[in-house]
């Protein structure tokens, strides 16, 4: 009797003890919360650099031109120089949507028809993904550049963007 009162109890001892690391187990499967998680982080890579003006104000601009780099933006920078920007180039005229996930920097944007001429410029706050910012009618062109930009360089609705050769 008083082997099998032994035997339940190390049973017992047994499976409560299987109980709790499976239970662990399958825990740490789990995706972590993001405020579990480190910080992610991307590699920065600095796109190919172009000469732009606008109202005869100089800027020197990253170019994405693909759906990577797009995607990828200003994402995880912490710095944006003030004479630099990004500009996104598009194939062809579209709605244009950006959002501000892992972007650090507030950034204002500028949305450009085909012929480069400047038809709305928005404020983005850094991390705002929903409401996206959109540009209101088709185009081929978006600046990013620090917020405030286009007004301290007193750039309005109606400028031109141009390419300037090296």
């Amino acid at each position: 009797m008083r082997n099998r009162q032994t035997t339940t109890m190390l049973s017992i001892i047994i499976f409560t003890a299987l109980g709790i690391t499976f239970a662990n187990c399958s825990r740490s499967g789990t995706v972590p919360s993001s405020a579990d998680r480190p910080p992610q982080t991307m590699p920065l890579d600095i796109q190919p650099l172009q000469r732009v003006s606008i109202n005869d104000i100089k800027l020197e601009v990253e170019i994405v031109d693909t759906p990577e780099t797009r995607a990828m933006g200003l994402m995880f920078r912490k710095f944006l120089a003030a004479d630099r920007g990004m500009l996104f180039i598009f194939s062809e005229e579209h709605i244009m949507h950006f959002w501000m996930k892992d972007t650090h920097i507030p950034l204002s944007i500028g949305f450009f028809d085909k012929e480069g001429i400047l038809f709305e410029i928005h404020q983005m706050k850094p991390y705002t993904i929903y409401p996206s910012t959109h540009s209101s009618k088709p185009g081929r062109y978006a600046l990013e550049v620090n917020q405030g930009w286009f007004t301290k360089q007193n750039i309005r609705i109606g400028s031109r963007l141009i390419f300037l050769s090296e």
